[in-house]
């Protein structure tokens, strides 16, 4: 996860892919189709339940959080634990399905009983139905059988050359013309 959060924070465009396996269709997911992670985060601090600050960075007290109903906790990264305190690290990926429709409808999904007004804000979580959606990274690995990472730095360009194949070749030769 940690390498995934790099790339995310260098900016490497990044894809997915699902395997054609039963029990994606119920979860919303596409089987045999491939997606775009927009954006990987690991959030420390958050709290279990219904949380009204959250911290990005060290995690604050964590006797100071109001008890939290245990199916909560058994939702966020960590799960087992401290019930109703701060659990390990929460890991969110922004996936986008391609054909702009069909959305993950479990746990940290768009209408997902998890969020908070704070953490939607903070991670400008929508309701749209645009085939934008936050999955937690154990949901992630159950659905997702794939991911390609392109190490394409920004400013970084490229340029397509005309070729030139000789006729019967067993090779291909390729002949850069000239502008």
């Amino acid at each position: 996860f940690q390498r995934l959060l790099a790339f995310a924070r260098d900016k490497f465009p990044m894809g997915c892919a699902t395997a054609n396996a039963d029990g994606l269709k119920q979860k919303g997911i596409v089987g045999g189709h491939a997606y775009t992670v927009l954006d990987v985060r690991e959030l420390v601090g958050v709290k279990t339940g219904c949380q009204t600050l959250l911290t990005f960075g060290a995690p604050s007290d964590p006797t100071s959080s109001s008890s939290a109903s245990s199916a909560c906790a058994a939702h966020l990264s960590g799960g087992a634990g401290a019930e109703g305190g701060v659990q390990g690290p929460l890991r969110l990926l922004l996936v986008r399905n391609p054909w702009g429709q069909k959305e993950h409808n479990g746990d940290w999904s768009a209408k997902s009983s998890l969020w908070t007004a704070a953490l939607a804000k903070e991670l400008g979580r929508t309701q749209k139905n645009d085939g934008t959606f936050w999955i937690s990274w154990h949901d992630f690995q159950l659905c997702f059988c794939v991911i390609d990472v392109c190490k394409a730095h920004i400013g970084w360009t490229g340029i397509t050359l005309p070729a030139k194949i000789s006729a019967g070749a067993t090779a291909y030769d390729v002949v850069v013309l000239g502008e």
